[in-house]
């Protein structure tokens, strides 16, 4: 192997792939650490008062299930068919 061609080999070989992901790995990892460990992510707090996200933050606080999440069940006969009132109780007690 000519001295020329030597940096180049280290600088596009295997080994220095390999080096280079797992640096990059952990410098991910340590920006991610010191990002999540500046404080709370709650953005109505680092919004002025005024702003349209802080009036809903507040607005959600007098619902009485604030820190639920609602959902949508479809239940469905096999063949399309109508659920019935048998069909619609066992929904109702699936949700």
């Amino acid at each position: 192997m000519s001295s020329a061609a030597r940096p180049v080999h280290l600088i596009t070989g295997k080994v220095s792939a390999w080096i280079t992901l797992l640096v990059v790995l952990l410098l991910t990892g340590a920006v991610m650490a010191l990002a999540s460990s500046e404080g709370s992510s709650d953005a109505p707090s680092t919004l002025p008062d005024t702003s349209e996200a802080a009036e809903v933050s507040r607005l959600q606080q007098e619902f009485p299930e604030a820190a639920s999440v609602p959902g949508v069940l479809v239940v469905t006969r096999e063949g399309g068919g109508e659920l019935g009132p048998e069909g619609l109780a066992a929904a109702a007690g699936a949700g």
